[in-house]
């Protein structure tokens, strides 16, 4: 009788066990799960910031300034994505974007008031940026598999 209520403790002792390790296992993999999820969404709102800038630029090399229509509508997108790159990246990102609006503006302004010399220095820096954007953003876009 005395083994049998050892034997029914023990069991119990096992059950308890086992449920409490596999309560363990599927905490982890939760975790595991929330921090891949985590990690996309962060790069999904990174590469948004690195498409708009590509877009922007693109736009300035294909018409070969800051003309009124990408100003007006692509402009706004680039602020957006300037202001939210300071969240999303260490500040040489925020500081990269924000040498690419000022140098897009300065390129406008001179273009307006007919310095094209000047004007052509800031767009060939301009152009320079595209293959440049790779390097920039690469650190922050690809995330080691752990």
């Amino acid at each position: 009788m005395e083994n049998n209520i050892y034997l029914i403790n023990l069991g119990i002792g096992l059950g308890t066990l086992a449920v409490a390790i596999s309560v363990a296992a599927i905490t982890y993999q939760q975790y595991r799960v929330n921090r891949l999820r985590l990690r996309h969404e962060l790069f999904e709102r990174r590469f948004a910031v690195f498409r708009t800038a590509q877009i922007y630029l693109s736009k300035i090399m294909q018409e070969g300034r800051l003309n009124d229509e990408t100003f007006r509508t692509e402009y706004p997108k680039f602020m957006d994505a300037w202001q939210r790159s300071q969240f999303l990246f260490g500040k040489d990102i925020g500081d990269y974007l924000d040498s690419v609006r000022r140098r897009s503006l300065e390129m406008r302004d001179l273009g307006i008031e007919k310095k094209h010399n000047e004007a052509h220095k800031h767009l060939t820096w301009l152009c320079d940026q595209t293959p440049k954007l790779f390097d920039r953003f690469g650190p922050y876009l690809c995330f080691p598999v752990k």
